[in-house]
């Protein structure tokens, strides 16, 4: 399955499934997807057989509509001293969001079942979730749909804020006091 997980901050919508195994079919999907919902930011998966996809969905959907952000889960986690991989502190960030209430994921049986499905692992000090290959040993399918949802934790939601801000050019404009140091 090719999965997009529409999320605007704690709300989780229905995830878009397809089952296209011929890449210009995924992206002509997930292109007019995009356009239909127009997302400022949209989270693409770079790693493995992806690795194309977002440059072509970039050649179908004009920037200022949404900015396609390539995530790649196979990098260097950004706390490297607690996760091996980005994947794993992703996956682990998911785990903190839902253990905090801060999600509300809709009723699909797919998507909770690929949220149960990787375990998990502390080795050498670090936290390390199954990898998709394990999980096939188990006989478990790809979480793909978790996948996606996943991907949406690399940001903070002020982080996010303020790439959409930008975006949009929204910004909120500060007030200087002649004591800032920011005044010229």
């Amino acid at each position: 399955d090719n999965a997009i997980v529409p999320r605007r901050g704690p709300l989780v919508y229905p995830p878009l499934v397809s089952n296209f195994e011929n890449s210009n079919h995924l992206v002509t999907w997930a292109s007019e997807a995009i356009l239909v919902a127009s997302p400022k930011i949209c989270l693409v998966d770079a790693a493995g057989v992806g690795w194309a996809i977002p440059n072509n969905i970039r050649d179908k959907v004009p920037s200022n509509i949404c900015d396609i952000v390539e995530i790649n889960v196979a990098t260097t986690a950004f706390n490297s001293n607690r996760y091996p991989r980005l994947r794993d502190e992703l996956w682990w960030r998911l785990r903190e969001e839902f253990e905090a209430g801060h999600l509300s994921i809709p009723n699909d049986a797919l998507l909770m079942g690929d949220l149960n499905s990787p375990r998990y692992d502390e080795v050498a000090g670090k936290i390390k979730v199954e990898t998709k290959k394990d999980m096939k040993t188990r006989g478990i399918d790809s979480p793909n749909r978790a996948d996606a949802l996943m991907m949406t934790t690399v940001y903070s939601p002020d982080m996010l804020r303020k790439m959409s801000e930008a975006k949009s050019g929204n910004k909120k404009k500060k007030k200087q006091s002649a004591s800032s140091w920011r005044t010229v």
